[in-house]
């Protein structure tokens, strides 16, 4: 039980954060990752399955596809809310109020250039760029090879230069 309270700590706001950043819904989210550990208590407990953090992202990716596929809720809206702080850009101290708006309007534009991506590109990204996960984890995440998974951050990455308008984004 400790394991599993361990793990729980270490993992549940990344799940979340993923999830939020594919929903941009905020009960969604919470309901993916509830449902994703209940899961992963099941497996360890009456499977006695050992689990790694690629697990978590999968079992929450394939509940996330199920659920939007029945809803045919298959956009990615631009937050409205700032109940997730993947996305925010707070000041750090040293941030004039100018430098924070720019920051701001920065933040948005690039959730809102994401928003235009196909889900298999904005999910690579967003696991690679934000959660900074490998590509041995992301392949094993989505279900697919690492050389592909090095072939879709590529145009993931070049589409999102174009559609950004070619400018800087890091």
């Amino acid at each position: 039980m400790k394991e599993f309270e361990l793990i729980y700590e270490q993992t549940f706001r990344n799940i979340f954060n993923y999830i939020y950043s594919l929903s941009r819904d905020h009960a969604l989210a919470e309901d993916i990752t509830q449902d994703t550990f209940l899961k992963a208590y099941e497996c360890m407990i009456a499977e006695g399955k050992s689990l790694n953090k690629s697990w978590f992202y999968t079992v929450a990716r394939n509940k996330y596809i199920s659920v939007t596929r029945e809803r045919r809720f298959l956009f990615f809206p631009v937050r409205k809310d700032s109940e997730n702080e993947l996305f925010d850009l707070l000041p750090d101290g040293n941030d004039t109020p100018e430098e924070y708006v720019l920051k701001k309007e920065r933040s948005e534009r690039i959730e809102k250039v994401l928003s235009q991506l196909c889900e298999s590109y904005r999910t690579g990204l967003i696991l690679r760029e934000y959660h900074e996960l490998s590509l041995d984890e992301i392949a094993s995440i989505m279900g697919i090879k690492r050389t592909y998974t090095k072939q879709l951050l590529y145009k993931a990455r070049e589409k999102f230069k174009f559609i950004y308008g070619g400018k800087d984004y890091e």
